[in-house]
């Protein structure tokens, strides 16, 4: 218990001799804001003369802000107008490559479309018994009987 009273003394002690320099410099700072106030007054006094040229330097100021934007927006622009022509040409170059492929495509394309319909055709033939109907175009020749043939071989 001695101990812990003796230590919250120490830290008082400690308290104390940190808060003294603190509380000076408070008032020092408090002294240099007052002066600092007091100065800015008497400039605002001097100032109001020169006001009205200190106005037209900030809008001349604003003015040529303005002007550097619009500059760098136009070189933007200028530049990509200047791409704008190897763009298109690197457009039209893909459009020739593209349609040299198609040139090349077409005919095997036509080609694969006949052999699909070959195909096809052979399919539908499968079904068919050829024996069956080379006995009955045979019969259809020997006899003549058209009208009664031409739906079973149809």
């Amino acid at each position: 218990m001695k101990d812990l009273k003796l230590r919250c003394k120490n830290l008082k002690e400690e308290h104390s001799s940190f808060r003294d320099p603190a509380d000076k410099m408070i008032v020092e700072k408090d002294k240099e804001i007052s002066r600092l106030i007091d100065m800015a007054d008497d400039n605002d006094n001097y100032n109001t003369g020169t006001y009205k040229q200190d106005t037209s330097s900030i809008s001349n100021s604003a003015a040529e802000q303005q002007i550097l934007i619009l500059a760098r927006q136009q070189a933007q622009r200028e530049e990509e107008l200047a791409q704008s022509p190897r763009h298109i040409l690197a457009l039209q170059k893909e459009i020739e490559d593209l349609e040299r492929e198609n040139r090349l495509h077409s005919p095997r394309e036509s080609m694969l479309k006949a052999e699909l319909r070959n195909m096809e055709r052979m399919q539908k033939r499968e079904g068919v018994d050829m024996t069956y109907l080379k006995n009955v175009i045979l019969k259809l020749l020997e006899t003549g009987e058209v009208e009664a043939l031409l739906p079973v071989v149809g």
